[in-house]
């Protein structure tokens, strides 16, 4: 709004209360037609992430794999799309064109669609990357945890636990993945220290990072917490 608009209507209302934690809770819980388009931003990010893998199974140059998922993200009717990528559980973003094919591939993916925000972590390879299952098994275990009341850090300590300090990937050192929804990312997320809980409604991408003498992995997935649990929206971080 216009400043002085602002100006008279902080003058009216005098020094009214900070709302932010109310707006932050109100932004967790979705309502139903909230989970259908949070839903909706799943699928096309599981297009985008299928997209890739097809081409970098085809051997294309990184650039090409990228933007053959970003491509199809758009085709969907995706309103903005952000990806990083890079060999052997490196992550960056677009500098200059990458020709050269990679395998594994390490590539995060988020795409906003109707104002919903979907993302997601996935090592594309064309064998088997045991790091990457590893990774997947600690995912699997987390998403577990996810459930009504459980704290964040329960969820958070827990996979710290599992991986050990000394095989965190750089990029989930301090956080296991957090809120997600109508911001990238929304408040509350999901380390050793947080005080919040999972709660029925809320939306979350969770994600696990590893790093041995094997390779690097970061996988992830989205989970919507229910009244009795969890409901998996996107787990496409297979390798």
């Amino acid at each position: 709004m216009p400043f002085g608009l602002r100006q008279n209507l902080a003058k009216a209302l005098g020094s009214p209360s900070d709302v932010t934690e109310t707006v932050a809770a109100e932004m967790r819980r979705k309502s139903a037609r909230e989970l259908v388009l949070m839903r909706e931003a799943c699928a096309t990010l599981d297009a985008a992430v299928v997209a890739m893998r097809a081409a970098q199974r085809a051997a294309r140059g990184m650039t090409d794999v990228v933007l053959a998922g970003e491509r199809v993200a758009q085709r969907r009717g995706a309103q903005d799309i952000r990806s990083l990528f890079g060999p052997g559980g490196t992550l960056g973003p677009f500098l200059v064109p990458v020709a050269a094919p990679a395998d594994p591939l390490q590539v995060y993916v988020a795409v906003r669609h109707a104002g919903y925000w979907a993302e997601g972590f996935a090592v594309l390879a064309t064998s088997a990357q045991p790091t990457a299952a590893q990774a997947r098994a600690v995912l699997d275990e987390a998403i577990g945890l996810a459930r009504p009341g459980t704290p964040h850090r329960a969820l958070a300590r827990r996979v710290a636990a599992t991986i050990g300090a000394g095989r965190r990937h750089p990029v989930t050192r301090e956080t296991f993945g957090g809120s997600i929804g109508l911001a990238l990312p929304q408040p509350g997320c999901l380390t050793e220290t947080s005080d919040g809980r999972f709660a029925a409604g809320e939306t979350y991408t969770v994600r696990v990072g590893m790093t041995d003498s094997s390779g690097s992995a970061i996988v992830s997935a989205m989970v919507a917490i229910t009244d009795g649990g969890r409901d998996v929206l996107w787990a496409g971080g297979d390798s």
